[in-house]
């Protein structure tokens, strides 16, 4: 195949929902390119993750130096192949330092080469949310920059707009590439609920998250308790969590640390009828699993109320409130389903323009 896709694989290592959006990324190049792939930083496990969303992996060239990969971005044009490089796809948030502001500057100089010798760069599959002022500016200019610029739900493409970001698509969040075609249908018959929080940002209430988790297990008096740290730095809250709940109410509970595993991931959601978190590939892995995925506070992670209100699921959100709690559990659970199979063709027809296999720009719009 004339055509290679690029990407350097550097992110949040202990985050399995990085691996999980990145593995799907090159997934979904996979069936329109051969895949060049810099794993110069990334950890053994978190490559294993990677690879194995891949259709193909050894059929990937894979790189373990800086220099051997973007040399050969530049061997590859002047064989007059077509290049495209994917950026790191995921949430965009928070200000930038001067001296951040000016590495970005710099960043964005090296992507006018990249365009000026022919490769066609792109970043899918990000959120916007609290962006500063230096950070912001730095966005706006590199988006002009890229062939493709594509939010993954409505609310970030009213910001990008603000923000004065050009933006030449909306598509779907990556994770919904895993469904695959598959369409989703609850298990009345499971029992387990499951937990998984961070608290890492400004403003989580954790005595309040505590008081709400006692309420939704009240609830629900079958069935074993899950706490999940989907994310390294979640585990010691989890794991406190648990204990405390344990102590408070004497339900047992397993403790399952998954960051390095997505497959056990899945495995322990598809054993739940409801999984509730404030992370948004914990609530999109429930989902593929067949477990009512519900989201707590959006106000601190609104990318989560943008696709909640995308595919038309806002009565997930909770809000923190055990009345929107149980009238969802009420209204929508009994027979709860999800299209998953529609999102993952959109994504699919997305890239098929993209890679310009398809007539007509890029742009798609959810439902």
């Amino acid at each position: 195949m004339n055509r290679c896709t690029y990407f350097n694989v550097k992110t949040q290592f202990e985050n399995a929902g990085d691996a999980l959006i990145i593995g799907e990324l090159l997934r979904l190049a996979e069936a329109h390119s051969n895949l060049c792939l810099n794993y110069a930083t990334t950890p053994d496990g978190f490559r294993e993750m990677v690879n194995s969303r891949l259709l193909r992996p050894k059929e990937s060239k894979q790189f373990l130096n800086n220099f051997s990969f973007f040399a050969s971005m530049v061997h590859s044009r002047l064989l007059g192949k077509e290049v495209h490089f994917f950026l790191v796809p995921g949430g965009l948030n928070g200000e930038r330092s001067r001296s951040q502001y000016f590495k970005a500057l710099f960043a964005i100089i090296i992507l006018v080469f990249w365009r000026a010798i022919g490769v066609k760069v792109h970043q899918v599959g990000i959120s916007l949310e609290r962006i500063g002022d230096r950070h912001g500016k730095s966005l706006a200019l590199r988006s002009r920059v890229l062939n493709t610029c594509a939010v993954r739900d409505s609310m970030s493409l009213e910001y990008a707009k603000k923000l004065g970001i050009r933006v030449t698509s909306l598509i779907p969040d990556l994770a919904f590439s895993i469904f695959d075609g598959r369409e989703i249908v609850g298990d009345q018959n499971r029992k387990a609920l499951c937990f998984s929080f961070r608290v890492d940002k400004n403003g989580m209430d954790r005595e309040k998250l505590l008081e709400f988790c006692i309420e939704i297990i009240n609830l629900n008096t079958d069935g074993i308790l899950y706490f999940v740290s989907q994310v390294r730095r979640d585990s010691e809250f989890m794991k406190t969590l648990a204990n405390t709940i344990f102590e408070r109410t004497g339900r047992e509970f397993i403790f399952c640390d998954v960051h390095e595993d997505i497959s056990h991931a899945i495995d322990v959601y598809s054993k739940c009828k409801e999984v509730h978190s404030n992370r948004l590939h914990v609530l999109l892995l429930a989902l593929t699993a067949g477990a009512v995925p519900f989201s707590w506070d959006t106000d601190l992670d609104p990318k989560i109320q943008g696709i909640l209100n995308d595919i038309g699921m806002d009565f997930l959100s909770l809000k923190m409130s055990i009345t929107r709690y149980q009238s969802a559990a009420n209204d929508n659970l009994n027979n709860f389903q999800f299209e998953g199979a529609r999102y993952y063709e959109m994504l699919a027809h997305s890239f098929s323009r993209i890679y310009g296999d398809i007539e007509g720009s890029s742009r798609t719009t959810l439902p």
